[in-house]
């Protein structure tokens, strides 16, 4: 079966008049390396993959099918970079 799990840099939520902060995408890629090493998985692939707004309440994650993201002046759009792992499990 092929599976895969995600490693997303950290957020840390800025709050009202702060923007919110993330962690490297280095810790994302020490995380995935530390969970290959320990899980020994047996690693089909690495993928960098970006997508908009991944860590706004309406949407679902790196797992969401359906990600938005809005052309109004006003709007923000917020595009996050995480490791994807593909692997046999």
């Amino acid at each position: 079966m092929i599976r895969y799990r995600d490693f997303t840099p950290r957020r840390t939520p800025g709050g009202l008049l702060h923007a919110d902060r993330y962690e490297s995408f280095d810790s994302a890629v020490s995380a995935a390396e530390a969970w290959i090493a320990e899980s020994k998985a047996d690693v089909i692939s690495l993928e960098t993959v970006v997508l908009p707004n991944i860590w706004s309440k309406d949407e679902q994650g790196t797992t969401d099918a359906s990600v938005e993201t809005e052309q109004a002046m006003t709007a923000v759009n917020e595009w996050n970079q995480f490791l994807r792992v593909w692997y046999r499990g």
